[in-house]
């Protein structure tokens, strides 16, 4: 069996000293750590009620309420003229 050269050993080095391994305690296990940044954890606050999605579709989406209504009229309009003209 072939020796490796001086100073290539395998022995493990660790290069953190005490004070990191104290402030790794601090964080927390591995199984806290996962269950906080798993893609499936639970929600930290409750989703909004479907009136509180409802209130803000309303505030945020009203103010084009007048442009679809135009955008109705407009069409039906061309609709009932094209059908007029084609007619008679």
């Amino acid at each position: 069996s072939s020796r490796p050269p001086p100073g290539d050993d395998d022995d493990l080095k660790i290069p953190w000293t005490s004070s990191d391994f104290s402030e790794m305690s601090k964080v927390g296990g591995a199984s806290e750590y996962e269950r906080r940044h798993r893609p499936y954890a639970k929600p930290r606050t409750l989703p909004p009620s479907l009136a509180e999605q409802w209130a803000y579709a309303a505030r945020r989406y009203s103010k084009y309420q007048g442009y679809a209504w135009t955008g109705v009229v407009v069409v039906a309009g061309a609709a009932y003229l094209g059908s007029y003209l084609t007619t008679s």
